[in-house]
C-alpha cells in the first residue's frame, strides 16, 4: 500500500447554535476529513451538533463529494509521477 492513500486531509466548518440547540453553547462545528486506507477516500464527520436545513446538507454533500473525488485524483497523480 502506498503511503499516499494514507493521507488525510480536513476541515472544520462553524457556525452560530441554532435556536433549538444545547443550552449555553454559542457555536456548532462539524469536522471533516477524507481519509484513504487504501480501497479509496472516504469522508468522516465529526460534530457535537450541526443543524443543517436540506439545501444545505446537499451543497454540504456536494463538497464533500468533490474532495474525496479530488482526493483520489491527486493520490492517482502522485503515483503514476513515482513509477515514472
Amino acid at each position: 500500500m502506498s503511503n499516499l492513500k494514507q493521507r488525510i486531509s480536513s476541515w472544520t466548518l462553524e457556525q452560530d447554535e441554532d435556536c433549538c440547540g444545547r443550552v449555553n453553547a454559542v457555536i456548532q462545528s462539524l469536522t471533516i476529513e477524507i481519509a484513504d486506507g487504501g480501497g479509496g477516500a472516504y469522508a468522516v464527520l465529526k460534530t457535537d451538533r450541526w443543524a443543517a436545513d436540506p439545501d444545505e446538507l446537499r451543497t454540504l454533500a456536494d463538497a464533500i463529494e468533490r474532495a474525496v473525488k479530488d482526493h483520489d485524483a491527486a493520490v492517482e497523480e502522485a503515483e503514476k509521477r513515482l513509477k515514472a
